[in-house]
């Protein structure tokens, strides 16, 4: 599938057709599932995945099978089943809530934060902690997300870790003005039962970087733990 390098689509999109494929009357032997990097792996065999079941496509790969399961396009109750047999798989179902948390994108190519420093000490003065997510395993970032009550993030894939938020759980999105697809989390925390509002953020024409509206984020997140 298209895109199944990103880490949003890998979980949201395919990982649900997966748990389809899993419920069929035929249990597969073999999985074809593209671009594979340590985390998918590490995803997959949490979902009863083995090395040996993967087969990798490539241009030249020729499959031939008695019998295929092509799941559809998965549903809301697919997405729920994947949060909580992951949740349960990588050992977060029971954790204390609390915590308040700020996913930064400060290492990544697009939608930076020019003015992080100051987001930073706003957030940190109201006991929210910063995750770097690309330095944490999935187990880690399952269970960051998993003990928020509040979370805090510019639009982006680390957003695809709200399948282990807690049903109730308040986002506060800063999302860039203009972006085409800026309902696509409030849609998933709808899915998942979560509290999402929006934060629009101006951007620099390149869009690399993006200035966070310190007024507009602090009153969304007064509201958020209120």
């Amino acid at each position: 599938m298209r895109c199944s390098h990103n880490f949003y689509h890998w979980l949201i999109d395919i990982l649900p057709r997966l748990t389809l494929a899993q419920r069929a009357e035929v249990k597969p032997d073999l999985y074809l599932i593209d671009s594979l990097s340590s985390r998918q792996r590490q995803v997959l065999e949490a979902l009863g995945v083995t090395a040996s079941q993967i087969v990798q496509p490539h241009c030249q790969l020729l499959v031939e099978a008695n019998v295929a399961v092509l799941p559809s396009f998965p549903g809301p109750a697919a997405l729920r089943e994947l949060s909580e047999r992951l949740t349960t798989a990588l050992g977060a179902t029971n954790v204390a809530g609390g915590r308040r948390l700020y996913i930064s994108r400060r290492h990544a190519r697009t939608r930076r934060v020019r003015n992080e420093a100051s987001l930073e000490r706003l957030l940190h003065g109201q006991g929210f902690h910063t995750a770097l997510m690309e330095q944490h395993n999935l187990a880690e970032q399952c269970r960051l997300v998993r003990e928020a009550d509040v979370i805090v993030a510019v639009h982006g894939a680390g957003l695809a870790n709200l399948l282990f938020a807690r049903p109730g759980t308040r986002i506060v999105e800063i999302v860039p003005a203009g972006r085409y697809n800026a309902t696509l989390y409030p849609e998933l925390s709808r899915l998942l039962g979560l509290d999402h509002r929006i934060v629009s953020a101006p951007t620099a024409r390149t869009r690399q970087v993006l200035t966070a509206p310190l007024d507009d984020v602090a009153r969304a997140v007064k509201e958020a733990l209120n």
